[in-house]
């Protein structure tokens, strides 16, 4: 009994407080300015509201709540940023290990070939570019790749071209053996053979 009196108490007190609160705001406007903010259409509930909000405002609350959204509109930012970072390191070591295959896969050919002279050497797709000029090539010359091997014209003869600085290069893998190096701008290619590197 005694309880449900104190709860009693408790409830009328904080009904008679947020009707202070209300009433201290409504007394505050002043009924012109009370119609030109279009505050007469709002219903008692609302007006309410309206006058908790300014409580909460001058009491700190609403600063304290926007400073938490801002702090988690912040971290949610810095989150973002974080991923982007983490993407682009894993881009950049996606080429990275792409690169070291590519390395490995001339280094292996080229102790292979060293090893065992006239093995059977089996090499990946490798893009590259011949440095300088180009105009063909005659007889059995050989090619000097950017990425330091050496290749030598497989069959022989002779093919002329418009002048091409740094063309453009692939060693692609024959279907029944040995290699082709193709130019694709020129969309030309020759059989060659490893002969080493650099």
């Amino acid at each position: 009994m005694k309880r449900s009196i104190f709860v009693g108490i408790v409830l009328l007190a904080q009904f008679a407080v947020s009707h202070a609160a209300e009433d201290i705001f409504l007394r505050v406007v002043q009924p012109a300015d009370f119609e030109a903010a279009g505050l007469s259409t709002l219903n008692p509930q609302q007006l309410a509201r309206l006058s908790q909000l300014v409580e909460s405002y001058k009491s700190g609350a609403l600063v304290a709540a926007q400073r938490v959204t801002a702090d988690a509109l912040i971290a949610k930012q810095s989150a973002e940023a974080q991923v982007l970072i983490s993407e682009a390191k894993a881009a950049e070591a996606t080429i990275e290990v792409a690169k070291l295959k590519q390395e490995k896969v001339g280094f292996i050919a080229s102790a292979k070939n060293k090893l065992m002279p006239g093995s059977k050497v089996e090499i990946a797709t490798i893009d590259s570019t011949i440095s300088g000029e180009f105009r063909g090539w005659q007889g059995r010359q050989i090619f000097t790749l950017a990425n330091g091997q050496r290749w030598q014209v497989a069959t022989g003869g002779d093919y002329y071209s418009k002048l091409v600085l740094n063309p453009k290069v692939q060693i692609i893998p024959a279907s029944v053996a040995g290699y082709w190096l193709r130019f694709p701008d020129l969309d030309t290619q020759v059989r060659v053979n490893l002969v080493g590197e650099k």
